[in-house]
């Protein structure tokens, strides 16, 4: 481990860790302190919390069908004060390009905010074929809800559908997360 990157409640016990590092005859690691992600709670910012919040929770984004894409962009666009300016301009690069950078952190904690992750998730989605929604969508359904499973068992109803406005220069986006499939 060479880093260590960790919520600021752990700045206090750095010269602890440090010491027993050089206790036990070990090299460091770096550490960085970074502030928690906050949630508006009544009017109120708070810190996402483990135990109280569901969107804590990778799992919680799994079982309402967001794909994991989506999550990981929308973490980077609040991590990373740079990022949605390199989106625009990177419109089809892999995320994996961009050049994440400490520095560029929200000192104050990044306010995390349901709607434009269903944004950037409706974004995600838009550039998948439909062989990919389909795909997505039916393993979704698989492990979440028989009756949409069911209703993809006509897969080439289903990919004509998934194909309307899909590909081209204004793709159609009125999928969020896989548990819309259904209505649409």
């Amino acid at each position: 481990t060479t880093h260590v990157i960790r919520g600021d409640e752990w700045l206090s016990s750095v010269p602890l860790h440090l010491q027993l590092f050089y206790e036990m005859g070990f090299k460091a690691p770096k550490y960085a302190h970074i502030s928690p992600i906050m949630k508006n709670d009544n009017g109120n910012k708070r810190k996402l919390s483990k135990r109280k919040d569901p969107e804590a929770a990778v799992s919680y984004y799994s079982e309402i069908g967001i794909p994991s894409l989506a999550v990981k962009e929308y973490l980077l666009n609040i991590a990373n004060s740079s990022f949605e300016n390199w989106r625009k301009q990177n419109r089809d690069a892999d995320i994996s390009e961009f050049d994440f950078q400490l520095n560029k952190m929200s000192v104050s904690g990044a306010l995390f905010d349901m709607v434009k992750l269903f944004d950037i998730a409706k974004i995600v989605i838009s550039k998948f074929t439909a062989e990919e929604v389909y795909e997505n969508s039916l393993n979704w359904a698989k492990k979440y809800d028989k009756e949409l499973e069911e209703m993809l068992q006509d897969k080439e109803y289903a990919l004509k559908v998934f194909g309307i406005e899909r590909g081209n220069a204004k793709p159609r986006k009125d999928i969020a997360k896989w548990s819309d499939v259904k209505e649409n």
